[in-house]
């Protein structure tokens, strides 16, 4: 198997490293933590640049708040987003799991309701587990 990047993919990772140079910290500002209360508001921050900048929700079609891209285009941006501090993980359980499911399973009503307002985080959806005789998450 060939794991370099097509021309394409390589071109998008071209952009995005230079993107994320001028845009994301290496750093979190002095008092936010992961896990304290201020590193959700920081998310939100760092979630609304990237969708202004087209980079939320890669691999969503457009009319629902993404960029239309593949899931290629999600695994450069996830490895070179990984190279700063910036808190990029708050929403991929609603933009990695319960989005993708809505968009494959539901009518187009509940898509164009729901969808968009997950694209641009105005709501944040989380997965929750119950599990007979071992509790519950």
């Amino acid at each position: 198997m060939d794991f370099n990047d097509t021309p394409e993919l390589a071109e998008f990772r071209s952009e995005i490293r230079a993107w994320l140079l001028a845009n994301a910290r290496t750093e979190l500002p002095e008092g936010v933590k992961y896990g304290g209360d201020a590193i959700f508001a920081e998310a939100k921050a760092w979630y609304k640049k990237t969708a202004d900048a087209g980079y939320a929700c890669l691999d969503w079609p457009k009319e629902y708040g993404g960029a239309g891209l593949s899931p290629l285009h999600k695994v450069v941006w996830s490895q070179e987003v990984a190279k700063y501090a910036e808190p990029d993980g708050y929403f991929v359980i609603g933009i990695g799991n319960c989005g993708p499911a809505v968009t494959h399973f539901s009518d187009e009503q509940l898509k164009q309701r729901l969808l968009p307002r997950m694209a641009s985080a105005e709501d944040v959806w989380c997965q929750l587990f119950s599990e007979p005789s071992a509790g519950s998450d």
